[in-house]
């Protein structure tokens, strides 16, 4: 099993905490970004799940394990089960603590940059450690007004490659189409997001823009 975390996990940040004190905890990019931290840590998979772009762990976790194009849509559609989700939410937050010897929960999280990206308004959200290194987290503003962390765009920089192997074995045609779907829907919106940042250099755009061709090509 292949396992993902975020490109701020291999920098190793060491930060101060950022407060998870608002009125309305997803009303701004940083805010959603701190209350993910912190449920991740906390182990609170409902909190985590809902800070999430709906579908994007189910594409996470169907790479990671190697799932079928048929449990990749059942669990885009109908969520990732309380156990599974618990299960990644608590090696993501070990995995994190291990390398970094700090909870994510005492990252610092920064200022943000809205941006707009194929009709959707997304936010690159900055996490800086005491080196004074700088990462990314992107959050996207859903239908409800309320902002998500795109956790596909978000580990973009180490996903890609593995995004492209997944989907080019997906089934054709009947047996495909609804994990096709979900590429369609979940990961090429997130692939632009990411690439219209430019956060993640020349060798992520040349393969999340291959991606996103080979996503066009489903029809």
């Amino acid at each position: 099993m292949r396992r993902f975390v975020l490109p701020l996990i291999a920098l190793g940040f060491l930060a101060s905490a950022c407060s998870s004190e608002a009125a309305d905890p997803m009303a701004v990019p940083p805010q959603v970004v701190a209350n993910w931290f912190d449920a991740v840590e906390a182990g609170d998979i409902e909190a985590a799940g809902a800070t999430v772009v709906p579908g994007s762990l189910a594409v996470v976790l169907a790479v990671e394990n190697d799932l079928t194009s048929e449990q990749l849509a059942v669990l885009a559609a109908d969520g990732v089960p309380a156990d599974a989700a618990s299960a990644y939410w608590a090696s993501f937050r070990d995995g994190f603590s291990a390398f970094a010897g700090r909870p994510m929960s005492t990252l610092a999280v920064g200022d943000y940059n809205e941006f707009e990206s194929e009709g959707e308004q997304y936010a690159a959200v900055e996490v800086t450690g005491t080196s004074g290194a700088v990462t990314t987290v992107f959050t996207r503003l859903g239908d409800d007004g309320m902002w998500e962390v795109d956790l596909v765009a978000s580990l973009g920089s180490g996903f890609v490659g593995h995004l492209r192997a997944s989907h080019a074995v997906l089934p054709v045609g009947e047996e495909g189409s609804a994990a096709r779907d979900v590429y369609r829907e979940i990961v090429e919106p997130a692939m632009w997001a990411a690439m219209a940042a430019g956060e993640f250099g020349d060798d992520f755009a040349r393969q999340a823009l291959a991606l996103v061709e080979e996503i066009g090509d489903d029809g």
